[in-house]
């Protein structure tokens, strides 16, 4: 979250744009039915316990890492935070 410079959880609804919140995106699951249903029915906990076995958390730094690059405060940083 770019005011306070922390990671936060979000829950969106209905698909709410993630705008609102004045966050960006890092590691994102798709939960509704449509996202699991063929492969693990209506047992959603089968679903994200197998999200978590394929994250590629290099990636996920990688990406954390350019995040922090390129949305920090110039201001902020001439006072050594």
């Amino acid at each position: 979250e770019p005011i306070s410079e922390r990671l936060i959880v979000l829950q969106a609804r209905n698909h709410q744009l993630n705008v609102a919140w004045n966050a960006i995106p890092l590691l994102v699951i798709d939960v509704w039915e449509h996202a699991y249903y063929l492969k693990y029915k209506n047992v959603r906990p089968d679903y994200v316990k197998a999200f978590w076995s394929v994250v590629n958390w290099g990636a996920v730094n990688q990406w954390y890492g350019l995040i922090k690059r390129t949305h920090q405060d110039p201001a902020h940083e001439e006072h050594g935070h």
